[in-house]
C-alpha cells in the first residue's frame, strides 16, 4: 500500500514507518547533529541549540518529547507532563505520574495519555 509521507507530502511504500525514508534519514541525521552539539555544549537552550546546529527548534523538541533528548542544566521548563501539568526534561510523563499510576514503562504512560485523552473528548 502507498501513503503519503506526514513531512514532504511525497508518495511512498508503506512498511509501517511514520514517514518516508528520505525524511526518517534528515530526521535521524539532525538527532546526531543535536546530541553531538548538546555533548559539547551540556545546559545550552533550544534556541542556542538551533542557532548553532541549524536544527529547527520544533524538531528538537520533538526529540525531547519522543524521550530521545534530555536538556539539563538549562533551567528551562520546556516540557510539561501531559497528565499533571509538572515541568520535565524529557518524554511526555513524569517519574510522579509513573509511580502514581504504577506504570512500568514511558511508552505505556504516554498510551495512557492518549486514551486519557480520547476519553476527554468523548465526554465533552
Amino acid at each position: 500500500m502507498l501513503k503519503n509521507c506526514p513531512i514532504c507530502g511525497k508518495v511512498y511504500p508503506d512498511s509501517g514507518g511514520r514517514a518516508c525514508p528520505d525524511c526518517i534519514r534528515e530526521e535521524n541525521e539532525q538527532y546526531l547533529i543535536v546530541s553531538e552539539y548538546l555533548r559539547d555544549n551540556k545546559g545550552a537552550s533550544v534556541s542556542q541549540v538551533a542557532e548553532h546546529t541549524g536544527v529547527p527548534e520544533r524538531q528538537i523538541l520533538k526529540f525531547l518529547r519522543e524521550g530521545r533528548l534530555e536538556i539539563t542544566g538549562s533551567g528551562e521548563a520546556l516540557l510539561q507532563c501531559r497528565l499533571c501539568g509538572k515541568p520535565i526534561v524529557a518524554g511526555q510523563v513524569c517519574e510522579e505520574c509513573l509511580r502514581l499510576f504504577d506504570v512500568d514503562s514511558r511508552t505505556k504512560a504516554e498510551k495512557m495519555f492518549l486514551a486519557l485523552s480520547s476519553r476527554k473528548k468523548e465526554i465533552r
